[in-house]
């Protein structure tokens, strides 16, 4: 079967005769290619008369250098932890030979996608933190005659709009360059709303509603302290110059004087004393002042602007990246959970949209399964397991290679674990 005729129709009917199959599946080549820019807009864009809106608003947000550190360390965070396919059932499954197979197959699957690795999947998909949403296309391929998911090809999210129904249903999705009566199949796409469809907005709301105004405060903080070092700091000229000069002889005085770089200028025409003596010509220069205090309450005022960002975003002072010094252990730990939760929080978001949207595609493409059977789970361990697994083997190394003795207080207190439960031996 070549493209051309897989491009005929919107969908395929493909017949599994090897498990009595028969499901509509989408079309397998790609939709959503490269096309020119052009913005819908998300309607529900936090317009607040800043002078920018839509995704150059959303991309200002991102771009801010304490905004996008932040994010990337919770991305970071989120898609390096380790994550299984596993049975959704807590007791033995009773179709646990059939679980077997389809979890193996979810793996290989999800496990060699030829566009982007699926753990780049998983951060592309979370610009919905961003956005308010992100789509995702699916494209398939047929290999020993199943339907194998060959690319998760992330788009851009204002590529698109949503076609509803009356009632607020989905019904098709309108891609930008495209003709407006060709509607693509949600079928066809992951389509993943931050945090969730709240009263049927696709859209979302993006997470940094919040900041917005902070960052926007802060940039014009940012430029006022920046101008101010460029009038305080830069020397200043005084010019003064005999006014009996010729037109053309003064304005080339000015003009060479102009031409000195980095300074402000002043030209004043000498005038005469009360005894109609000309007041001799000379040229000061001024060398730049700054009152530190007015520099130093600017840049606290900065900062403090940028500590409230973090905190929103769900990073906490302790975190490495602020400038906190005082504390104890047990605070260090609280904000260390607020850190944890904003992670776990990301986690539940993507496990939502691949539980909920990838895998019950995966399999009904696939297989006929029974009608009491529980889909396995695509599921993050938590940050704790992941930390507690790089510790203990980090800790094993270490007694390997006699850095550290086996039973000793360091190890307990490393691995949290009473010294009295050590096995010295």
């Amino acid at each position: 079967m070549n493209i051309d005729e897989l491009n005929k129709d919107v969908s395929i009917l493909f017949q599994d005769k090897s498990r009595n199959v028969a499901i509509e599946k989408p079309k397998r080549g790609e939709f959503a290619s490269s096309l020119p820019m052009m913005y819908f807009g998300n309607p529900d864009d936090p317009n607040m008369n800043i002078g920018f809106t839509g995704v150059s608003m959303y991309n200002k947000l991102a771009n801010d250098s304490v905004v996008a550190t932040c994010e990337n360390i919770l991305r970071q965070s989120a898609i390096s932890t380790e994550y299984i396919i596993s049975s959704s059932l807590e007791e033995p499954s009773p179709h646990a030979s059939l679980d077997k197979e389809i979890i193996n197959f979810i793996e290989k699957n999800i496990n060699n996608l030829t566009y982007e690795p699926f753990n780049m999947v998983l951060n592309n998909l979370l610009d919905a933190r961003i956005y308010g949403y992100k789509i995702a296309e699916l494209n398939w391929s047929i290999k020993n005659n199943k339907w194998m998911l060959q690319a998760i090809k992330c788009k851009r999210s204002e590529y698109f709009v949503f076609d509803l129904d009356d009632y607020g249903n989905l019904k098709a999705l309108l891609y930008s360059g495209t003709n407006a009566d060709d509607k693509l199949p949600p079928d066809k796409f992951l389509i993943c709303t931050w945090p969730y469809k709240k009263d049927g907005n696709y859209y979302g709301n993006s997470a940094y509603k919040e900041i917005f105004k902070d960052i926007i405060v802060k940039q014009e903080l940012e430029k006022l302290r920046n101008k101010g070092y460029e009038f305080t700091l830069i020397p200043s000229i005084i010019n003064h110059y005999d006014n009996s000069l010729p037109d053309d002889t003064a304005s080339a005085l000015k003009n060479a004087i102009n031409n000195m770089r980095n300074a402000s200028i002043v030209h004043i025409p000498c005038e005469r004393n009360t005894d109609d003596t000309l007041i001799t010509p000379e040229l000061k220069i001024l060398e730049g002042r700054e009152s530190s205090s007015a520099f130093a309450s600017l840049q606290d005022t900065i900062d403090k602007i940028e500590t409230r960002i973090k905190r929103k975003l769900g990073i906490p002072d302790e975190m490495g990246i602020t400038d906190t010094k005082s504390g104890s252990n047990a605070k260090a730990e609280v904000q260390f959970n607020i850190f944890a939760d904003s992670v776990d929080q990301m986690h539940k978001w993507l496990e939502t949209q691949i539980n909920g949207q990838l895998i019950p595609k995966i399999i009904g493409y696939n297989y006929t399964v029974p009608a009491d059977y529980k889909y396995p789970k695509f599921m993050f361990q938590t940050y704790d397991e992941t930390l507690d697994k790089d510790r203990a083997e980090t800790a094993q190394i270490m007694v390997n290679s006699g850095i550290v003795k086996k039973g000793s207080r360091w190890l307990s207190d490393y691995l949290n674990i009473p010294e009295s439960e050590l096995n010295r031996d």
